[in-house]
């Protein structure tokens, strides 16, 4: 016959600050019969949770592996939410998402679990997120080599990708995007092709590229 456990959450103080990027966790204490007090950390979303179920009296005289199944489930309940906030705010990739939610304190489990929903969903897919990022950099001026950098970052490795870069944005446009960078940066003497030069590779674009459009810039402004 499996006993009652005796439990209670605790709550980290307002005034507790980040830690390393990691938000401040809960705890479950629980207390069963002749045993050491066991203590269970967790994001304070699923606290909440665990709290709201005993205040509507489903976790009354539970036991302790009632108790731990429970808690498992909301564990992944409330991963899942957190994986649909975070993607109603931006668009996300996988790695993003992941990194989040581990921040946020969830089990390896619960966070597998989100993002296999997400995938499922059509929420979360690497590959659509690649040629929106893609799209949406190269008109801010960024280069090819910023990019996919900063894909790498994000956790998204556009070798895996057939057509990277071509199907993903116009690399023939890569030296207008590059001059039309270069036109509109302000570059002082002495050294003023190399300064110009540096900021474009800066920026993402080739050596060869970038010290092109130096060159181009330079002119047009020498000639106005």
């Amino acid at each position: 016959m499996s006993h009652a456990v005796a439990w209670e959450t605790s709550f980290p103080e307002r005034s507790q600050a980040l830690a390393y990027g990691k938000r401040p966790l809960a705890s479950l204490v629980l207390w069963a019969e002749d045993k050491d007090a066991e203590e269970i950390s967790m994001p304070v979303a699923v606290a909440r949770a665990l709290d709201h179920r005993r205040k509507r009296g489903e976790l009354n005289g539970v036991s302790r592996k009632d108790l731990l199944d429970t808690l498992s489930k909301l564990q992944r309940e409330c991963a899942k939410d957190c994986m649909l906030g975070l993607l109603e705010r931006r668009d996300m990739s996988t790695g993003e998402v992941m990194d989040r939610l581990t921040r946020k304190g969830y089990p390896r489990f619960a966070r597998e679990h989100a993002i296999e929903v997400g995938r499922r969903c059509g929420l979360l897919d690497d590959e659509r997120f690649a040629e929106r990022f893609a799209h949406s950099k190269s008109l801010a001026g960024w280069g090819i080599y910023r990019i996919e950098a900063e894909l790498r970052n994000r956790g998204v490795d556009v070798s895996n990708y057939a057509g990277w870069p071509e199907d993903f944005l116009d690399v023939d446009g890569e030296y207008d995007r590059a001059l039309a960078v270069a036109s509109r940066k302000h570059v002082r003497e002495p050294n003023a092709r190399a300064k110009m030069a540096r900021f474009l590779v800066g920026r993402g674009f080739s050596t060869g590229i970038a010290i092109r459009a130096a060159e181009e810039a330079l002119a047009s402004v020498a000639e106005e």
